[in-house]
C-alpha cells in the first residue's frame, strides 16, 4: 500500500491529494481506497479527470462558481459518451 492508500485507512474527516500526474495504476489504487471510505459518508470529490467520477452518485459541475450541471453519475454519463469514450 502506497502513502494514498495508508492515508485513506484510517478514514479521515477530511483528504486533499494535490498531485494531478499519476499513472494508471495509482490512480486506481487511489480510487479503490476512496471508494471504501466515502461508503456511506456525504463526500464531496473534486475531480479533473472523468475516470474519477465513476464512484459519485451525483454529479455537479460549476464554472466561475455558477452551477451548470447537476444529474446522477449514470445520467451524466449517458448524456457525455464523447468524453468517456465509449
Amino acid at each position: 500500500m502506497n502513502i494514498y492508500g495508508t492515508s485513506l485507512s484510517c478514514a479521515p474527516p477530511l483528504v486533499l491529494f494535490t498531485k494531478i500526474s499519476m499513472d494508471r495504476g495509482l490512480e486506481e489504487e487511489i480510487m479503490l481506497a476512496m471508494r471504501h471510505v466515502i461508503e456511506g459518508r456525504t463526500s464531496i470529490v473534486i475531480a479533473h479527470r472523468y475516470s474519477t467520477l465513476r464512484f459519485c452518485n451525483e454529479v455537479i459541475r460549476l464554472d466561475s462558481g455558477r452551477l451548470i450541471e447537476q444529474s446522477s453519475y449514470a445520467d451524466w454519463a449517458k448524456d457525455h459518451q464523447d468524453v468517456l469514450g465509449k
